[in-house]
């Protein structure tokens, strides 16, 4: 599963194209200027959605063998719910992912986005989740259990400054 903007440097087209040469399914959520080119180029393996209400996305994640992430963004918020929620995430081994990421128990970490041999490089890093089963995996206790956590735009729908700074933080900025 991929949940994200359909721009460049997230390399959706990268991932696009390492699974034509899989036998397994990827779902793309998300809307952006790619939208029309990656549907042209899309095969038969490849289901992209566009754009998916927030609602939506926990009920992806749950039912997906693994996260993807292989953008040369150094964050995002995406793969931090993923594994709140128990699920694996393959990603770039960024240092902002390696904060918050442990490679070989919440997440593969991988150099897939870097030095433009990102293709070559994101087909070994899915290999674990075309040999087994995510969910096999989480359940011999490499991953961590999941937890419930609200949707993170119910959540700083109801972020306030104290009430003293008289205004919500998305005005402080």
């Amino acid at each position: 599963l991929m949940v994200c903007a359909l721009v460049p440097y997230k390399n959706v087209d990268t991932a696009v194209e390492a699974f034509r040469h899989l036998d397994r399914r990827l779902v793309v959520a998300g809307s952006g200027p790619m939208l029309d080119r990656l549907r042209q180029q899309c095969p038969k393996n490849v289901d992209l959605l566009g754009w998916v209400d927030d609602d939506e996305i926990p009920n992806l994640v749950a039912g997906c063998r693994a996260f993807l992430m292989p953008n040369v963004e150094d964050f995002g918020i995406a793969p931090v719910e993923a594994m709140a929620a128990g699920t694996p995430v393959v990603a770039s081994a960024l240092d902002g992912h390696r904060n918050v990421a442990t490679d070989g128990v919440d997440a593969l970490l991988g150099d897939i986005a870097r030095g433009g041999r990102a293709l070559e490089r994101l087909a070994p890093a899915l290999a674990p989740f075309i040999t087994c089963d995510a969910m096999a995996w989480r359940a011999a206790g490499s991953l961590a259990a999941p937890a419930t956590l609200p949707l993170w735009s119910t959540s700083t729908d109801s972020l306030m400054l104290p009430s003293s700074a008289g205004s919500r933080i998305s005005d402080a900025s």
